[in-house]
């Protein structure tokens, strides 16, 4: 059985140009107050989104596997250091050599979806997408699993770079 959830962070589905969101805020550190039932905190701040990209294997096709991943860029303030997790990136699915993603352990979880998932150069070689879960849609380990980052990815981070 594929215990795979899906995490929530699409960008396409909306109104907005092409097809995209109108407006997608970057909200690092969100979670909700505990002063104020309802309302949110953001301690770094708010983020709006300027450029959007996400090939077609996802935004027509739906396509897990090979094109669940979009990038979008933001104007960050300065002086803020960013959360990661750093260990090995392996072969998600190495009895099926027709399955390129990636897993690697992580135990960020929530909050770590979309994010990347790079060597110590800097390349990024995948992108958090989901996690497994149990019968109860309870996360059973520390795993993030990124789609395959192929000839798709490298046409978004083209197309993202160009955009700026």
């Amino acid at each position: 059985m594929d215990r795979r959830r899906r995490q929530q962070h699409r960008l396409d589905g909306g109104s907005g140009s092409d097809g995209f969101y109108g407006l997608v805020l970057f909200i690092p550190g969100y979670k909700e107050s505990l002063d104020t039932p309802g309302e949110y905190d953001a301690p770094w701040g708010e983020w709006a989104a300027r450029s959007f990209v996400a090939p077609e294997a996802w935004t027509q096709d739906k396509d897990y596997n090979e094109g669940d991943l979009a990038a979008f860029t933001v104007q960050a303030p300065a002086g803020y250091t960013q959360f990661y997790c750093t260990g090995d990136v392996v072969d998600a699915m190495n009895w099926n050599p027709l399955d390129n993603r990636l897993e690697m352990n992580c135990d960020m979880g929530a909050g770590a979806s979309g994010g990347p998932m790079a060597t110590t150069e800097g390349q990024i070689v995948g992108a958090n997408s989901h996690v497994e879960t149990d019968d109860q849609d309870q996360r059973i380990n520390d795993h993030l699993y990124s789609s395959d980052h192929g000839d798709q990815a490298v046409a978004v981070i083209n197309a993202i770079n160009d955009a700026n």
